[in-house]
């Protein structure tokens, strides 16, 4: 828990530099998953919504590099913006999952934007 608390510091120091405000901020307290893609691991999560503009995008690659310094992660489902390296970094397994998909989809016939994005496709 600790980790993710060091963490939360680190993000929050980083907003208030650069004076950007969260207009909803949730805070919780999660246990470990080992569900492929899942989120949750032990230790804090910390959800942000900012606005969309330039200034907001660059803070949130900035704050990605926070996350993946404390091998922490974004919550896929909730996410628009992710580039692909970050999501690699952050999710490992990323590789059986594509494994997986070639198995049962090799024709790539069912994929999103976000796969797209996400496996640079």
């Amino acid at each position: 828990l600790a980790k993710s608390e060091e963490a939360i510091v680190r993000v929050l120091e980083k907003i208030n530099s650069v004076r950007v405000v969260s207009y909803l901020t949730t805070l919780k307290l999660f246990g470990e998953s080992k569900h492929l893609f899942s989120f949750p691991m032990k230790g804090f999560s910390l959800a942000l919504d900012f606005p969309n503009t330039e200034n907001t995008r660059k803070l949130c690659n900035m704050l990605d590099e926070i996350v993946m310094l404390y091998d922490g992660r974004i919550f896929l489902a909730k996410d628009a913006r992710l580039p692909s390296a970050h999501f690699k970094k952050m999710y490992p397994q990323h590789k059986m999952f594509l494994e997986l998909k070639n198995k049962f989809d090799p024709e790539m016939k069912f994929r999103s934007l976000m796969f797209n994005r996400l496996f640079e496709l």
